[in-house]
């Protein structure tokens, strides 16, 4: 079985001017976060595996090693989780796709 991360139902998430807030309605919990964490709420918007979101961080950060991207990607997907704001949701193994092979 692989895991796979969403937004969990009871999260919403608000911007206001640059920030972006998200709230927990059950807990009463309101969050501002930083870009990673926004960037990593956009991803979430359909049940995403961490090797996904590490893919995409790795590509708009390629001066970062690999193991601190693991290690942030870990902590955000761990404190979302923690606070109720993402879920973890069973899937299938992710599909291995060929590429759009554009030819000029």
């Amino acid at each position: 079985m692989i895991v796979r991360y969403r937004r969990a139902p009871t999260a919403t998430a608000r911007r206001v001017g640059k920030s972006l807030f998200l709230a927990h309605s059950e807990r009463g919990t309101l969050y501002r976060v930083n870009t990673p964490v926004a960037a990593l709420w956009k991803l979430l918007a359909a049940p995403t595996h961490a090797t996904e979101v590490l893919r995409v961080f790795a590509d708009a950060f390629p001066h970062v090693s690999g193991a601190r991207l693991r290690r942030d990607v870990v902590k955000m997907l761990h404190d979302l989780v923690a606070e109720g704001l993402v879920v973890e949701v069973a899937g299938r193994p992710p599909t291995l796709r060929a590429r759009n092979n554009r030819r000029a």
